[in-house]
């Protein structure tokens, strides 16, 4: 009897783990071929899970680009590539997911994008789920000043002696300065790439992103191989919005996509926070204007930040 109870419970788990394995590598192909922040696929998925969804859009009835991309995408060869590129793929439910990307599901759309991610491509040897449990983000110019680089160095910095990881988007200007100094610290940072984990963009940040990986992690929504565009980069600022307990904006202009990232973090009912900036500069107008609306917090340092998010 005890040898048979055993023979069934062997079975069960190597069903759960079958049926594990099925959702992630269709979870992981259906990222590969639809682009981050569709809403259909994110409700399709939602309402039928994600190994339906996929062998619908890859069989003979499948419409549409999507499903001609699927038809042409190998699921061997995607899980392949992955692993050369020494990326690992997370799905809600692991222990690495973050939590607060669950808000998106239940997010109206913004730029006709919403909606939880599939999955992420991760690279790096920091543990994603440990580092943004208490981030924060920092975006902002990628024209930045130097007053906004060494205001944002200096946040980032007093935020990784407090513990905190700061979340940005790999980019230069305030990305770049907010990566460096919470690198100069004792914890580690967390880059949300708008193309493929594997491909360093902007390639003059590839030291960067060595140092980035070395402690903490790359994530990005998209395939390895795969390219930036700007409605990646929109729909990228809406996990750096989720992910984060808070968002820091220093310096932009009046049209900076740093803006996406704030209107995302409101409209998720994240902590929003602005910097000040000389009033002769153009890169200050949005700060100012959300501060004056009561769109966002001002702060002039990482102290600041912590009595608003918690310490």
């Amino acid at each position: 009897m005890v040898g048979a109870i055993g023979n069934e419970g062997s079975q069960a788990m190597s069903a759960n783990r079958s049926e594990a394995s099925s959702d992630r590598v269709s979870r992981m192909c259906l990222a590969a071929v639809a682009e981050p922040g569709d809403p259909g696929i994110a409700a399709a998925v939602a309402a039928n899970g994600a190994s339906k969804v996929w062998a619908d859009l890859a069989g003979a009835s499948g419409e549409g680009a999507i499903a001609a991309r699927a038809r042409r995408l190998d699921p061997r060869d995607l899980v392949t590539r992955t692993r050369a590129a020494g990326l690992r793929f997370l799905i809600p439910g692991d222990d690495d997911w973050p939590a607060r990307l669950a808000d998106l599901a239940g997010c109206e759309p913004i730029h006709n994008l919403t909606g939880d991610p599939l999955g992420l491509w991760v690279a790096g040897r920091g543990s994603l789920g440990e580092l943004t449990a208490s981030s924060i983000a920092m975006v902002g110019s990628r024209a930045s000043s130097a007053y906004g680089d060494k205001v944002a160095a200096d946040i980032a910095a007093g935020l990784s002696a407090s513990g905190r990881c700061v979340l940005s988007g790999g980019g230069y200007g305030i990305d770049a300065a907010a990566h460096r100094g919470c690198l100069s610290g004792p914890t580690a940072t967390v880059a949300v790439l708008a193309g493929g984990a594997d491909i360093p963009y902007p390639s003059g940040h590839h030291p960067l992103f060595e140092r980035i990986a070395e402690r903490g992690v790359l994530v990005s929504e998209l395939a390895p191989g795969e390219h930036p565009t700007r409605i990646r980069f929109l729909a990228r600022s809406r996990l750096i919005a989720a992910i984060a307990r808070g968002t820091v904006l220093v310096e932009a202009a009046a049209r900076s996509g740093a803006c996406n990232t704030v209107t995302w973090a409101n409209a998720l009912g994240r902590t929003v926070m602005a910097v000040p900036g000389p009033v002769t500069s153009c890169t200050s107008l949005t700060p100012h204007r959300l501060i004056r609306g009561g769109e966002a917090v001002l702060v002039t340092g990482a102290a600041d930040v912590l009595d608003l998010v918690g310490g």
